[in-house]
């Protein structure tokens, strides 16, 4: 297949951009990024990385999200490493690889820590309804497993 110009200077920008994107991110990570927000209404929206998350002036937890994307007009503040959201919700996305080494029959004790403070995450914004959380994968195949 031969794709045209324009699409290939958008490839060719993209494969660039992620080059030179921070040494812990991943592929994942950077097409979420690049494709988010997936529901959120509005137009003045951005995202933040690995950052530490409060709600109603309280730190959750030092556990994190891989990705966060947020309305700018409804978040107290926000720094590189920290965010504070308020009600407004957002969209909290946790990127896996291999689902599998996460999440499998077996849970490893890691794995069911971050398990329960994305359950406390979601606890704080279940009430609204411009909350999204999210674990996306690259993996095909998946069995769905009843984690909550």
């Amino acid at each position: 297949m031969i794709i045209n110009e324009y699409d290939s200077e958008i490839f060719l920008k993209l494969c660039d951009d992620f080059l030179c994107y921070d040494i812990r991110g991943n592929l994942l990570e950077y097409i979420v990024q690049r494709l988010g927000p997936f529901k959120l209404e509005g137009e003045n929206y951005d995202y933040t990385c690995r950052t530490v998350i409060f709600y109603n002036e309280k730190e959750i937890s030092d556990f994190d999200f891989d990705i966060v994307f947020f309305n700018k007009d409804f978040v107290e503040h926000t720094t590189k490493e920290y965010i504070c959201i308020d009600k407004s919700g957002g969209e909290f996305i946790e990127c896996k690889t291999d689902i599998k080494t996460f999440i499998s029959e077996e849970i490893s004790e890691r794995s069911r820590k971050k398990l329960d403070f994305i359950k406390e995450v979601y606890n704080c914004f279940k009430q609204n309804s411009c909350s999204f959380f999210y674990i996306i994968t690259f993996r095909k195949r998946l069995r769905f497993l009843k984690i909550f």
